[in-house]
C-alpha cells in the first residue's frame, strides 16, 4: 500500500527544479493506492493547488484542483481551472501507465493514445501571464471545446475556440494589437479559421481567414493580412506594415512565409 499526504507545499522550488519560472502557489495532495493481484496498482488521487500567481503579479490568481482514479494500466484525470469566477476550465483524460508496486510505481505507456477534452469559458488573462514571458499581456475571453488523442492530434482531434475583445502586448517591441476577434474550427485533420481581425493600438489591422492541415503535409490556403498595422512603437522608433502572409503547419513547425512592406519607419536619435 502507498499513502501519500501532502499539505500546504509550496510549488516555487518544485517548479526552479525542473527549470521553470517559480510561481507563487501551495499543493495539497493525498493518495492511497494498492497493489492488486497481478501486481498493478490501483487506487483514488485528490489534490488542490491554492493561489498560482506569478510573484508580483496584481493579477487574481488560479487555483487547480484534480482528481484522478488509478487502475493498473489506465489513469482517469480531472483538472478544473478557476479564476475568481472570471474563468472556469476542465480538462477531462485517461492517460495510459504501467503500474508496480516498485519505484518508479507509475510511468506513461509509450505506446497508447491520450483521449482527452479540455473545456474552458471566461478571461484567460491571469492563466496567460503564467505562461507568456513577464513583457508580453496576453487577454481575452474565450470559449473552447476541444477533444481528441494526444500525441498525434489526428483526425480525432476536433472542437471549436473562439476568441473575443483580446489585447495582445509585447513590451520590448512595443507591439499592440486590441480588439482581437477569431472564430476557430478543428476537424478531419484541418484547422479552420473562419475569420480574424485586430486592430493596432496606434492604427492599422490584421486580418485573416482560411484552413491548415494539421499533419505536417503543409497543405494550407490560410492567409493573414497586415494593413498599415503599427508593428512596433517606442521612443527609439515606429514602423507600419502591409501585405499578406501564408500560414502552414510543417512536420516539426509552424511556418509564416509572405512579403511585409514597411510603409512607414522612423527612428529616433536623441
Amino acid at each position: 500500500q502507498i499513502v501519500l499526504n501532502g499539505k500546504n507545499l509550496a510549488i516555487a522550488p518544485v517548479l526552479t527544479l525542473a527549470g521553470r519560472p517559480a510561481l507563487s502557489g501551495a499543493i495539497d495532495i493525498t493518495a492511497d493506492l494498492k497493489e492488486t493481484a497481478d501486481g498493478g496498482l490501483s487506487g483514488p488521487l485528490r489534490g488542490e493547488i491554492l493561489g498560482i500567481s506569478r510573484q508580483g503579479s496584481d493579477l487574481p490568481p488560479i487555483d487547480l484542483f484534480f482528481s484522478g482514479d488509478l487502475q493498473p494500466a489506465l489513469l482517469a484525470m480531472e483538472v478544473r481551472a478557476l479564476d475568481n469566477e472570471a474563468l472556469t476550465a476542465s480538462t477531462t483524460l485517461d492517460l495510459p501507465v504501467i503500474t508496480s508496486g516498485a519505484p518508479p510505481f507509475i510511468t506513461r505507456d509509450p505506446d497508447r493514445q491520450i483521449p482527452f477534452r479540455a473545456t474552458a469559458d471566461g478571461q484567460i488573462e491571469a492563466i496567460a501571464a503564467l505562461f507568456v514571458p513577464p513583457q508580453m499581456v496576453l487577454k481575452g475571453v474565450v470559449d473552447l471545446d476541444l477533444s481528441g488523442q494526444f500525441p498525434t492530434l489526428d483526425e480525432t482531434f476536433g472542437g471549436t475556440l473562439d476568441f473575443s475583445d483580446g489585447v495582445f502586448e509585447h513590451g520590448d517591441l512595443g507591439m499592440v494589437l486590441n480588439r482581437i476577434n477569431a472564430s476557430t474550427s478543428l476537424g478531419a485533420g484541418r484547422l479552420t479559421l473562419s475569420s480574424f481581425d485586430a486592430r493596432g493600438r496606434s492604427g492599422g489591422t490584421l486580418r485573416g481567414s482560411g484552413a491548415m492541415s494539421l499533419d505536417g503535409s503543409g497543405a494550407s490556403d490560410l492567409e493573414l493580412t497586415a494593413d498599415r498595422l503599427v508593428v512596433t512603437e517606442r521612443r527609439e522608433g515606429r514602423a507600419t506594415v502591409s501585405g499578406t502572409m501564408q500560414v502552414n503547419q510543417q512536420p516539426d513547425l509552424l511556418e509564416i512565409t509572405g512579403d511585409l512592406v514597411v510603409d512607414e519607419g522612423a527612428i529616433n536619435i536623441e
